[in-house]
């Protein structure tokens, strides 16, 4: 599962709702009978913070791709595995 497009307004972040958020699509994920292997997210490489966030998560750097106006994006990946109780 590729997740895209999650953003917290930089005024309410560092208030864990970036957390929430993933830990909320993780639980949706992991319980969808149909069986995903992993979440996948992209992040800008300039956006510190949400690549920091990720490797909290425990999402590990699986590379990188090009966004559509050429910039630079970190592949992070965690496996659903880790996710399920």
């Amino acid at each position: 599962v590729h997740l895209w497009a999650f953003s917290v307004l930089p005024s309410l972040q560092r208030r864990g709702i970036g957390t929430a958020m993933m830990r909320a699509a993780e639980a949706l994920i992991a319980a969808e009978p149909r069986g995903a292997s992993a979440v996948e997210v992209g992040v800008e490489e300039w956006n510190h913070d949400a690549a920091k966030l990720y490797r909290r998560l425990g999402y590990g750097e699986e590379g990188t791709e090009r966004g559509g106006n050429g910039e630079l994006i970190l592949l992070f990946r965690r496996s659903i595995a880790e996710i399920r109780p």
